[in-house]
């Protein structure tokens, strides 16, 4: 929903089955550092049709960032699988207190 809005306003196509995710994880903010939170993230994405992301500049919009594992490892995917650019828009940052 996010996206489309995004998308609308700044008049560009957004394609919301680009990128799937293929297998359940756990919730994020149940862990407690960034190598579990990476471990939890590894292999969680796939590209579901090449020709969407190849030679393509990509904007990937979430939510809200914590990590950044769940961003870095969606990018990762995005650039293994052609795109020519992957740059990263969230809506807030979590702040830690520690």
């Amino acid at each position: 929903m996010l996206a489309r809005a995004l998308g609308k306003q700044i008049a560009v196509a957004v394609n919301e089955t680009a990128l799937v995710k293929t297998r359940a994880t756990e919730l994020q903010k149940a862990m407690t550092n960034i190598v579990q939170k990476q471990a939890n993230m590894k292999g969680a994405f796939r590209v579901a049709d090449a020709n969407a992301v190849c030679g393509k500049r990509i904007l990937l919009l979430d939510d809200f960032y914590d990590s950044g594992a769940t961003l870095a490892e969606a990018a990762t995917v995005l650039l293994t699988a052609g795109a020519a650019s992957v740059n990263v828009l969230t809506v807030t940052k979590t702040i830690h207190a520690d």
